[in-house]
């Protein structure tokens, strides 16, 4: 598919998703911002004569937050020029709008939802996955710490998300450390909610 759309809080999944439809077209990425795009400017992206490599991978985010480029988006996702691959990352949706109906009919969808505290073993086995390709040493009393401390309550009333992009940050951190300790988990995370 030429169009796809990145939706979801999740803001490290989605980078990987984006990273990961860049590389597959092996392209140049050219990240455009919707709050600064015109209607001309935007009908250019999707089906104007591309000036770069015909296999171009644009990236366009806040669409959301300017309405005639949502609109517009909808109204042309049919009619992206094929050589060209369109992202259009968009957290938070209005998936009640036409735009959005239309936008998600012609493109392949990337749903990257925050992860919840219900998914805890899902990010546990993420976490030490990562950490054996990584090649660091967590035993699963870190694992279960670590994304103890990844882990901070919404407004919604007992509903708590997990971060996964401060999971990556401090397996990142942790990966110079030769013996790993609770101590060098809790330098390198927020405090457990139990000792706020």
């Amino acid at each position: 598919p030429v169009l796809h759309l990145v939706t979801g809080e999740n803001t490290y999944q989605a980078e990987q998703e984006v990273r990961s439809i860049a590389r597959a077209s092996k392209s140049e990425v050219r990240w455009v911002s919707g709050d600064t795009l015109t209607p001309d400017g935007l009908a250019d992206i999707l089906m104007g004569i591309s000036l770069f490599a015909s296999n171009e991978v644009s990236v366009i985010t806040h669409a959301g937050d300017t309405a005639i480029i949502w609109e517009k988006l909808g109204e042309w996702a049919e009619r992206v020029d094929p050589g060209k691959t369109i992202i259009v990352w968009e957290p938070k949706p209005d998936k009640r709008t036409r735009a959005y109906k239309l936008l998600a009919a012609h493109a392949e969808v990337h749903s990257c939802p925050l992860w919840t505290d219900r998914q805890e073993s899902l990010a546990r086995e993420w976490l030490a996955k990562r950490a054996r390709e990584s090649g660091v040493k967590l035993s699963p009393g870190h694992v279960a710490s670590m994304v103890s401390r990844a882990t901070r309550p919404t407004d919604a009333p007992g509903i708590s998300v997990i971060d996964q992009r401060q999971l990556h940050n401090a397996l990142t951190a942790l990966s110079v450390v030769d013996d790993i300790t609770d101590d060098a988990i809790a330098a390198t995370m927020p405090a457990l909610p139990a000792e706020n």
